[in-house]
């Protein structure tokens, strides 16, 4: 991994305050962040499942290069990268990685504190980045403890109730490599008018060999509750969709008890 000192957050350009640099650059950024979405859309970067980030040297702005992206990509049981395959490398080469150095990450809260004349402080920006494409939450906290808060996407800026304008400071969407995983989904047993028939619903097996794809997955023994697969060959599921539910039919268990009379001839001597 490379960078290079090439600065450039914000607009240096520009005579308009609100296209500043919003945030104090600092050098304790990711390279390579590992990111769970849950079944709710939201995004977490602090998931116990997840590996550490991977740093990467410099301040927010400079530029750096990934050699390999793919050395990246780690299997987590039960769990499916969601990028698509060959969508992280952005190089002519297909393999490498450019980017500039951001020091957002999702969840993380970043403030900026704005003084009046005397040196008081006349109110703090707090910042909070919500999803992957740079959108923020910015809230102005005031010294009588009022807080109001405004989605802002990346590149835009909005104003609130009290006059204060608040840039969205988020480095291009080339900051950093982000791996995206998900939940696993599941096998479930149903019955042939579609009912869920149980609760023993295994979740995919992953491949070993790619983060990104579920492996063949025994569908449940179900016999102790009465039932057996409609068709043998579903024994396994090799899934086509990580993310998407397999649904697997099953039939009632018929046992059939026949009384038979047997009939002995006895000859007594």
């Amino acid at each position: 991994m490379s960078s290079s000192p090439v600065y450039g957050l914000g607009n240096q350009n520009s005579i308009s305050y609100i296209d500043k640099v919003d945030i104090t650059p600092n050098n304790q950024s990711s390279a390579i962040e590992y990111i769970y979405r849950d079944k709710d859309g939201k995004y977490d970067n602090f998931a116990d499942l997840l590996p550490a980030n991977v740093p990467v040297p410099g301040i927010t702005g400079q530029n750096f290069v990934i050699s390999n992206v793919n050395n990246y990509k780690l299997v987590l049981k039960g769990h499916y990268l969601t990028n698509q395959q060959g969508s992280l490398s952005n190089t002519a080469n297909g393999k490498d990685f450019a980017g500039s150095v951001s020091q957002f990450q999702i969840g993380h809260y970043y403030q900026k504190k704005l003084y009046n004349w005397d040196r008081s402080i006349n109110e703090i920006l707090v910042y909070e980045l919500i999803s992957p494409d740079g959108a923020m939450n910015i809230s102005p906290i005031l010294p009588n403890g009022s807080v109001q808060t405004l989605q802002v996407p990346k590149g835009s800026y909005k104003q609130f109730s009290n006059g204060t304008y608040a840039r969205n400071p988020f480095v291009d969407t080339t900051s950093s490599v982000q791996l995206i995983y998900a939940d696993l989904s599941h096998i479930i047993p149903v019955d042939q008018d579609g009912k869920v028939i149980s609760n023993i619903q295994p979740i995919y097996n992953n491949d070993p060999a790619d983060p990104h794809k579920a492996d063949t997955t025994a569908s449940p023994d179900l016999t102790s509750e009465g039932w057996v697969l409609q068709d043998p060959s579903q024994q396994t599921i090799t899934p086509a969709n990580s993310g998407e539910d397999t649904r697997v039919v099953y039939v009632k268990l018929v046992v059939t008890n026949q009384q038979v009379t047997v009939k002995q001839t006895v000859q007594y001597q």
